[in-house]
């Protein structure tokens, strides 16, 4: 081929002559006629041969065209300006009858009188138009598909579909609906008994189910002994949460209830506990509470050890603490008798809210004396948290 795809002409790869070589008439004659081909594959300016494809002109212009004149000629834009800006028109326009109302074909005042509702009757009982209609004729006599007042009674019979605004100071009478869900016109009447109205202060029922695909916004009820609705801040404020805390790994609680017995049960009572009411509690005096431990703990020269409680009591107040000691390590003071007293503060055990404090002793027939073998005791405190 003499052009490449964008036009580019590039000689046959063929040989190129070099002096003192003999031309090969199967070689020399091969680039002649791909050039004689490429010549004739050119526009010539004077217009003697046709053009044989379509062109692209690449997003350019056609600059300097003649006025066409035939059917087939090209216009130019001043041509087309020139046909835009004439609107004179002389005599009376006819046009066909309406054969495609989905199309933009021209509308003759018969079809127009035949398909449209009329916008004033006194207007248009004073015209008489055997053609197509001028704007001022069509304003005067048809309802505008995007604005326009009508001033008098408007009966709907039929389907009207309408894209525009109107201003009706009149009386708009429309049929029943026959379908929900199309987009008939809805009269006053059916809409009442259909819908719920915004501005109504009285109560209103619904008898058939609602569902919201969006966000609803409710007032605070004004008391909660009646069915009014409930909004997420008042609920937030008003009950307990039962969602517990993701990851926590705790079950939400679905339902509470008092057995026979009066107490608190959760779910069906077979997976979950029941709350104990008050007379289940150890002590009459409800705010008491008790601590139960073991613990270990080393004397020092005197025989004094340090016991602490695994929770400290309420600041300023003193358990009631009692001891059970482990019994004398084997092979330790054989023969001999080991003493437990608490260490006195005046003339009161030295017992605070966090801990206390025990002198131990061995004893034998001749005397009392200090014991510095650790100690483990079993303790029991019981005071105010």
């Amino acid at each position: 081929m003499p052009y490449d795809g964008n036009g580019n002409y590039t000689l046959p790869p063929v040989y190129k002559a070099t002096p003192g070589t003999e031309i090969i008439t199967t070689q020399h004659n091969t680039p002649l006629e791909d050039i004689q081909a490429a010549l004739n594959a050119v526009l010539l300016r004077n217009g003697s041969a046709p053009i044989t494809g379509n062109w692209n002109m690449g997003t350019n212009r056609i600059t300097f065209l003649a006025d066409g004149v035939a059917n087939t000629d090209a216009a130019n834009v001043g041509q087309l300006k020139a046909l835009l800006n004439n609107t004179a028109l002389t005599g009376v326009p006819t046009v066909p009858a309406v054969t495609d109302w989905t199309a933009y074909q021209p509308v003759g005042a018969k079809d127009a009188d035949a398909r449209y509702a009329i916008l004033n009757q006194n207007n248009a009982g004073s015209l008489s138009i055997t053609g197509s209609f001028t704007a001022q004729q069509a304003d005067l006599r048809y309802l505008s598909l995007t604005e326009g007042t009508v001033t008098g009674q408007v009966l709907f019979s039929g389907n009207v579909t309408h894209s525009g605004n109107e201003t009706f100071n009149g009386t708009i009478t429309v049929p029943d609906v026959s379908d929900f869900t199309s987009n008939q016109a809805l009269s006053a009447k059916a809409a009442d008994g259909r819908y719920m109205q915004l501005t109504n202060s009285n109560g209103q029922t619904v008898s058939g189910p609602v569902a919201f695909g969006g966000k609803t916004i409710v007032p605070n009820p004004p008391s909660f002994t009646g069915g009014d609705a409930l909004n997420a801040i008042s609920a937030e404020g008003r009950y307990v949460k039962s969602i517990p805390i993701a990851g926590s790994g705790n079950i939400r609680i679905t339902d509470l209830w008092e057995n026979s017995d009066g107490r608190a049960v959760f779910g069906d009572g077979t997976k979950a506990p029941i709350l104990a009411n008050l007379a289940d509690l150890p002590f009459s005096d409800t705010g008491l509470k008790e601590q139960a431990f073991m613990q270990w703990t080393t004397l020092d020269q005197y025989g004094h050890g340090i016991f602490t409680f695994p929770t400290a009591f309420r600041a300023g107040t003193v358990p009631v603490v009692t001891l059970m000691i482990d019994c004398e390590p084997a092979g330790t003071y054989a023969g001999h008798t080991r003493t437990y007293s608490f260490v006195r503060n005046g003339t009161a055990p030295s017992i605070s809210n966090t801990g206390f404090m025990l002198a131990v002793g061995v004893t034998d027939g001749s005397g009392v004396y200090v014991s510095t073998v650790p100690v483990i005791a079993c303790v029991r405190a019981v005071g105010y948290f």
